[in-house]
């Protein structure tokens, strides 16, 4: 069973170079993540760490596959996943995220977890409109875009007219009149 403190990096007391680090995720790692929308997958995330003064730069290039779902046929089917991805850390006073790519940590930060943010990297990956490969050569066609739905907005009168040409609601209004 895969732990989060796997996927810590020791930022504390290294040198102003660079450095290679390599995890391996598989089943174990979407467990980590609640309602996570991947349960499986064999991948390979390799993370480029650069130190400079006052900013750490981590590259993330990440290969392999997870298992989804089709949209279309609720198959399971392996989707190839292949990103690389830039986070930028840099120090400042509090633990906070400045923008999608950068990030603020306080100077007495000695490790940084990546895992959530390999996670977030194979999420994104993962396309909107999952197909199972035997529908991938398949064109959304807007031509061909079928309602499924439509709502009745039709006007109080429109549907008067329909229920005096329709013989049952003349018998009932007869009913109704000769009640009065």
């Amino acid at each position: 069973m895969a732990s989060l403190k796997l996927f810590d990096i020791d930022i504390h007391n290294l040198s102003l170079k660079e450095y290679d680090y390599q995890f391996d995720i598989d089943n174990s790692f979407f467990a980590l993540f609640e309602d996570s929308i991947v349960e499986k997958g064999s991948l390979t995330a390799k993370v480029n760490m650069s130190l400079h003064p006052g900013v750490i730069e981590m590259d993330f290039a990440i290969q392999g596959s997870v298992v989804i779902i089709c949209d279309r046929s609720l198959e399971e089917y392996d989707q190839e996943i292949n990103t690389n991805d830039r986070l930028l850390f840099k120090f400042g006073d509090e633990n906070t995220e400045i923008s999608e790519e950068i990030i603020s940590i306080t100077r007495d930060t000695h490790r940084i977890n990546v895992a959530q943010y390999i996670y977030e990297f194979i999420t994104i990956a993962i396309p909107f409109v999952k197909r199972h490969p035997r529908f991938q050569q398949e064109e959304d066609n807007d031509d061909e875009v079928k309602l499924i739905y439509q709502s009745s907005t039709a006007p109080a009168e429109d549907e008067e007219d329909k229920d005096s040409e329709d013989p049952r609601w003349a018998l009932l209004k007869n009913l109704k009149n000769n009640l009065n």
